[in-house]
């Protein structure tokens, strides 16, 4: 699984790389309730340092979308966490996947989705959901 956090990037508000160049770039995208769910993937998945990533809480904020924002202001957090908190977090991972135990899988992304692992969470639901579709028809996952 990749690692949370390590994707900083030092640009304004998003990193995008293609071919090994790296293109940073400002982003400016009007939030209402109606675009909500889109520019909230969006922040998580590219927005970068954790200033501007608490910058779009703020926003969420503002529209009465405070699950969000209390979620971007943990990515924040994550962005700016120590190696050893990473580390931390890793630690937690192995032993879960090694159980090959879907509720258990799933509840530890439900914490890490709190914590603003959201790429984590999502690989670790995945797991998950294919430790059960294999339990279920009797074959390896």
């Amino acid at each position: 699984m990749r690692e949370e956090g390590d994707d900083h990037g030092d640009g304004a508000h998003g990193s995008s790389e293609a071919g090994g160049a790296s293109v940073n770039v400002q982003v400016a995208i009007p939030l209402s309730a109606q675009n909500a769910e889109e520019v909230y993937e969006f922040a998580l998945s590219h927005v970068r340092p954790a200033a501007a990533l608490r910058e779009a809480a703020a926003a969420f904020d503002r529209i009465g979308c405070e699950k969000e924002a209390r979620r971007l202001r943990a990515r924040a957090d994550l962005c700016e966490a120590p190696a050893a908190v990473h580390e931390e977090r890793r630690r937690l991972i192995q032993p879960c996947l090694d159980s090959r135990d879907p509720v258990a899988c799933e509840a530890l992304a439900d914490e890490f989705e709190e914590l603003g692992m959201v790429t984590t969470m999502r690989e670790m639901r995945a797991e998950a959901g294919r430790w059960r579709s294999a339990a279920t028809t009797g074959s390896e996952a």
